[in-house]
């Protein structure tokens, strides 16, 4: 980690330096923004400790600077006499905190402390779109690491909004690459009467409606990767059918007898107990076998809790890239809240919880507000009923009145959107 300080006086720098090479990073000093400018193209630099009172070049105007220019590094703002202010007003313009350079040392490894563990969030433990920093993940990561290019079937088990498409799609990526097809099926919405057409294709003319030849999900998945989402859902009939095509490792179309090779990765999930299933003849022991060449078993959010944060702040700025509402942050209070949350509903949760608040939440920083707390669990659309006209503002603002977003994010349709508008003579452009 290693940390960059931009003051014109010499005895704040070397105080700084002190504490920062105590601390274990590493320290860069320059005395004013030009130097910086120097130090910043030339060196890594993961946080900025910037002055706000320099001669040349006062600081909130280079903070502006380097937020256009580097927007991935935190600055940190060092206030004088006088100047607590005007800190606080650079954290609605950007910075992550401020320090006063009359306060004491503990203050001042706090904020770094604290900064420096959301950079390292931010990346230092990611695969692909796996965000992790608990040891439990990053455990299973290592494992995953093992064995990511080997073409075995693998299990994924886990509770319900964990990730398991996000694992498999990593998976995915890392035996075959971005561009192989990665074929996702939910089993549990998959009619049983629809299975074999959906998954085997079929010919024309062989059912009524089948207008015209239509491959199937397995086909489709040729040279990538089939995700059977939801297979413990699956009827013991479908199970037959899916085991016989495993084992053959070809697929006859239906109305067809011309059988079609096959060639994909297999990776399966379920959130239910398969080995339970298949002692109580609910799940065929033979299937079972053929799709646990390996298992991986994901942890509920709530047995990682050095997740939540690091995963937080990725929804967070995920959010303010999609409504466009600038820089956030999440108020200290609203951490302790969110660590010691059980997440039942678990990444998923987490997820939707961070975007409902984003919407809810006017200003710079998301806080804990117990109104809005139970927005976790709720649809936005309850909220909308209570609360209509305010959150309709709210909406428009954070979408910069973009219709199709504002009925998306609100779960109604674009007639009803209108409708509530013109309850309240707003208008949608």
């Amino acid at each position: 980690m290693t940390v960059l300080v931009v003051d014109d006086e010499k005895n704040i720098r070397r105080v700084m330096k002190m504490i920062i090479t105590e601390m274990g990073f590493s320290f860069l000093g320059a005395e004013n923004p030009e130097e910086a400018d120097k130090v910043l193209e030339n060196n890594p630099v993961d946080i900025l400790v910037l002055d706000i009172k320099m001669p040349k070049m006062d600081g909130i105007s280079y903070l502006k600077a380097v937020q256009s220019r580097y927007p991935e590094i935190p600055v940190i703002m060092l206030s004088g006499h006088g100047t607590v202010s005007g800190a606080v007003e650079t954290m609605k313009i950007g910075a992550v905190d401020f320090i006063e350079k009359t306060g004491d040392e503990s203050r001042i490894r706090e904020v770094l402390q604290k900064t420096a563990e959301k950079v390292t969030w931010d990346s230092s433990y990611r695969e692909e779109d796996i965000i992790f920093h608990d040891p439990k993940m990053k455990k299973l990561m290592k494992k995953i690491n093992t064995f990511g290019d080997k073409k075995i079937n693998l299990l994924i088990t886990g509770e319900n909004g964990v990730g398991k498409e996000v694992i498999a799609a990593t998976i995915h990526k890392k035996r075959v690459g971005h561009h192989a097809p990665f074929v996702a099926v939910n089993c549990g919405a998959l009619p049983e009467e629809l299975f074999e057409s959906e998954m085997f294709g079929y010919e024309k003319g062989a059912f009524t409606g089948a207008d015209s030849p239509r491959s199937g999900k397995m086909e489709a998945a040729e040279g990538g990767t089939l995700f059977l989402d939801e297979i413990g859902e699956l009827s013991l009939k479908n199970q037959v059918s899916l085991l016989r095509v495993l084992q053959d490792k070809q697929v006859t179309r239906l109305g067809s007898h011309r059988p079609v090779s096959l060639d994909f990765n297999l990776i399966s999930a379920t959130n239910r107990d398969l080995t339970l299933m298949a002692m109580n003849k609910a799940f065929r022991e033979d299937l079972y076998f053929r799709i646990n060449v390996m298992e991986i078993t994901v942890p509920p959010l709530r047995e990682r809790k050095n997740d939540i944060l690091p995963l937080a702040y990725h929804f967070l700025k995920q959010m303010n890239a999609e409504y466009k509402t600038g820089k956030k942050h999440i108020h200290p209070d609203l951490e302790v809240f969110m660590l010691n949350y059980a997440w039942p509903g678990n990444v998923r949760e987490l997820k939707n919880f961070i975007e409902r608040l984003t919407v809810l939440t006017e200003g710079e920083t998301l806080y804990y507000n117990d109104s809005f707390l139970q927005t976790s669990r709720m649809d936005l659309k309850a909220l909308l009923d209570k609360n209509e006209k305010e959150i309709l503002a709210r909406v428009i603002k954070m979408t910069g009145g973009d219709r199709s977003q504002m009925a998306k994010l609100l779960n109604i349709s674009l007639r009803e959107l209108k409708e509530r508008f013109l309850r309240h003579a707003l208008k949608m452009d």
